[in-house]
């Protein structure tokens, strides 16, 4: 089973998780803008709506219950 997103503990800090967010809005754009490759314009909508949705909506803000410590 797939790890969840506020399990990772790199995805914790805020502006990691919204860098990545801006990194796929770019990559987004870019499709859009300049490649207009319909395939990839939809493909990158939906990882932008998959980003939005597991690392900013629907996070677990809450601290790990082992503190944070690694493996």
């Amino acid at each position: 089973m797939a790890t969840p997103p506020s399990e990772v503990p790199w995805l914790r800090p805020l502006w990691v998780r919204i860098g990545l967010v801006v990194f796929v809005g770019v990559w987004c754009l870019v499709e859009w803008l300049w490649w207009h490759d319909p395939l990839f314009q939809w493909l990158t909508i939906a990882a932008l709506a998959y980003a939005i949705w597991s690392l900013i909506i629907s996070f677990d803000r809450t601290p790990p219950k082992d503190g944070g410590a690694g493996d």
